[in-house]
């Protein structure tokens, strides 16, 4: 076996973090090229190498996911207070808000608090249901952003001096990156494992 084919199958057995993979490939790299022909033989198989290296440093847990969320949820309501501060008065003086502006702030509220519920839930929840149960935190978080995106657009079209949608939007990613991030690696290296 060639020293390429084997840190191609020694990298498709590891369960590491991308960044980790290509330092622990660098690595063998170098110590099969100074070992010489035969040093592929006596380095073993590459399943069993890549074994021991992912004993060591195992994948990032479910419950990164569930961190993330509630990081997310705080920065959540962080940009909700600072966008209220901006916002015009409601020029509707009988408190109902026109269009769906009321039902979008209550379907987010109640997914930031679905989120943050389950976040916690994740982080004492036996390990068979972490992963499931922080991928549903993190959709429920996204959902809220989104929600709170359509209504500041809804918002936008009867009160001047509303931030722009493109504005929320880009706050609502900003507020996302630390879920969408970790949920990512999470799933990543739970299909790594299964696979």
């Amino acid at each position: 076996m060639s020293i390429d084919a084997y840190l191609a199958a020694l990298s498709s057995h590891l369960r590491v973090w991308p960044l980790r993979r290509r330092r622990i490939v660098a690595e063998v790299r170098s110590h099969l090229e100074e070992a010489g022909e035969d040093g592929v033989e006596r380095f073993g198989d590459p399943a069993d190498v890549a074994a021991l290296f992912n004993a060591v440093h195992p994948p990032p847990p479910a419950r990164l996911t569930a961190v993330a969320v509630l990081v997310s949820s705080w920065l959540v309501f962080t940009a909700v207070q600072g966008s209220e501060s901006r916002m015009g008065p409601a020029p509707w003086p009988d408190g109902q808000a026109p269009g769906r502006i009321d039902e979008l702030l209550a379907y987010a509220t109640f997914s930031i608090l679905a989120a943050v519920g389950i976040g916690f839930a994740t982080l004492v929840a036996p390990r068979a249901f972490r992963l499931g149960l922080s991928l549903a935190s993190a959709a429920l978080i996204t959902l809220c952003a989104a929600l709170l995106v359509a209504h500041t657009a809804a918002r936008g079209q009867y009160v001047e001096g509303q931030p722009s949608a493109w504005w929320a939007a880009i706050i609502g990613l900003a507020v996302l990156a630390p879920t969408l991030g970790a949920a990512t690696l999470t799933t990543r290296a739970a299909l790594r494992r299964d696979s």
